[in-house]
């Protein structure tokens, strides 16, 4: 099984999936051995959540299937034909 694991660790979305697994496996641990830490699971993942967000806004976790950090045309495009169509659908409806 080949990944990309650099071009995953760009989405957002893979980022913040694979550090929520991660915490919640260190508390299940930490748990199993009575070891309760000072700062709860969902503060930590709150704190988290933070840090990857900054990183998405300076721009470090950007879409990983676009160049740059521009959207593809298409994409730019998309919202013009789903208005276009909507048009159309309510047209016919008339």
């Amino acid at each position: 099984m080949k990944i990309n694991w650099k071009l995953r660790l760009k989405n957002k979305a893979t980022l913040v999936s694979l550090l929520v697994l991660i915490i919640g496996l260190i508390y299940q641990i930490l748990s199993f051995f009575d070891v309760v830490p000072k700062i709860s699971q969902t503060q930590t993942i709150n704190i988290i959540m933070i840090i990857v967000n900054i990183l998405v806004g300076v721009g470090v976790v950007v879409d990983p299937t676009t160049p740059g950090i521009k959207d593809r045309k298409e994409v730019l495009e998309l919202d013009k034909t789903k208005k276009a169509e909507q048009k159309e659908d309510d047209s016919k409806n008339e």
